[in-house]
């Protein structure tokens, strides 16, 4: 955006409005796509999360780099939230692997052990969290035809009565 610093920047988003500095997690994902689809599958109906795990999770602090992470966004990062766990959800590519390991040497260096290191990981087969949300999207609509079909697109329906 213009006149951001995008070298030292993030999105950060926490659905209850927790402070960085105050945060007991921290997820960081290369895109605030697949922040917010990590957050929605969690909490969704199909989650295996009970309810205290989602109030925790709400607690959190959701973080994205906005594609290659510097050291200074990430050094920031971890030194603001010094005390938290960082749950790293960067994509499954080289790229994101890549950025994985630079984390965690980044977090060496600034001595956070690394059992408050976690690497979340999409399910098999999914890029990252935002492809796999995608990959489970339910369709629904109205039957405008009333030909007892829900196609994804209604607009797809060959035929569309009107009565007066």
């Amino acid at each position: 955006a213009r006149g951001s610093n995008a070298s030292e920047g993030l999105w950060m988003a926490s659905p209850e409005g927790t402070r960085l500095q105050n945060a007991r997690r921290v997820f960081l994902f290369e895109s605030a796509y697949d922040a917010m689809a990590f957050y929605q599958m969690l909490t969704g109906k199909d989650s295996n999360l009970d309810a205290k795990d989602k109030k925790e999770l709400a607690h959190g602090v959701f973080a994205s780099t906005g594609g290659n992470p510097s050291a200074r966004q990430l050094e920031g990062l971890m030194r603001t939230a010094k005390d938290a766990t960082f749950h790293i959800g960067f994509d499954m590519d080289e790229a994101g692997k890549k950025f994985a390991e630079q984390f965690k040497a980044l977090a060496e260096r600034e001595n956070i052990p690394s059992d408050r290191i976690v690497r979340e990981e999409p399910s098999e087969g999914y890029k990252d969290f935002n492809d796999e949300l995608l990959g489970h999207k339910v369709s629904a609509g109205v039957d405008l035809d009333a030909d007892g079909n829900v196609e994804v697109n209604e607009s797809e329906e060959k035929e569309y009565h009107r009565h007066r």
